[in-house]
């Protein structure tokens, strides 16, 4: 696989047996990146979520249209993982949100389009 290929995920850093008790030395992870033969570019403006005690579950879609109050909705692909790995998940799509708006402005979403809050 070619070296351009590969990237190195800087999300872990050495720490000397100071820094964390207990761990001599945490090594820097490379990831290496391939595609699988069946890997689909999926556009997405419609995402619905569900969740187990054992995982997490999203729906992604395409809306299709809307009629007589009815939205037409294509699903496209659905998402399962971890608690965990959806806890990551977020981290990343907050960090991802942070970084756009500070170099394209805020995204305005309107309120008709949010979720309904669950408290």
């Amino acid at each position: 696989m070619p070296a351009s290929r590969e990237k190195r995920n800087t999300a872990a850093k050495k720490a000397a047996a100071s820094d964390v008790p207990g761990v001599l030395e945490q090594v820097q992870a490379v990831a290496v990146f391939q595609q699988a033969s069946d890997f689909k570019l999926i556009y997405a403006n419609f995402i619905q979520s569900a969740f187990s005690p054992l995982d997490v579950a999203l729906t992604l879609g395409e809306v299709m249209g809307n009629e007589q109050e009815k939205l037409f909705v294509l699903t496209k692909a659905r998402v399962t993982m971890t608690p965990a790995e959806a806890k990551i998940l977020q981290t990343i799509l907050s960090n991802t949100i942070r970084n756009y708006e500070s170099r394209f402005g805020e995204i305005v979403v309107p309120p008709e389009v949010l979720p309904p809050h669950e408290g």
